[in-house]
């Protein structure tokens, strides 16, 4: 997974089924994609990186409001909003 980036950028796409993935592991997909840590994609939206990390660990979802900037800031279609 520490390489995603790269192998996005080389492949043009991301290697995975949407259709199979959870809602944390495509945060978590997401997130490598744009070649970020925790840490950074925590800082792009303002919020502890504890926060990503629950997010991304399944402890908890986004709200709504950071459901939106999630979405804003990837411009993906990876992250479905009906799973929350």
């Amino acid at each position: 997974m520490k390489f995603i980036a790269k192998i996005i950028d080389s492949r043009g796409y991301v290697p995975y089924d949407e259709m199979i993935l959870s809602l944390d592991e495509r945060i978590k997909i997401a997130r490598q994609s744009k070649g970020l840590s925790i840490r950074g994609l925590a800082r792009e939206l303002g919020v502890d990186p504890k926060t990503i990390w629950s997010w991304e660990n399944n402890k908890h979802k986004p709200t709504k409001e950071l459901w939106d900037r999630l979405e804003e800031f990837f411009n993906s279609q990876s992250i479905k909003k009906d799973l929350i």
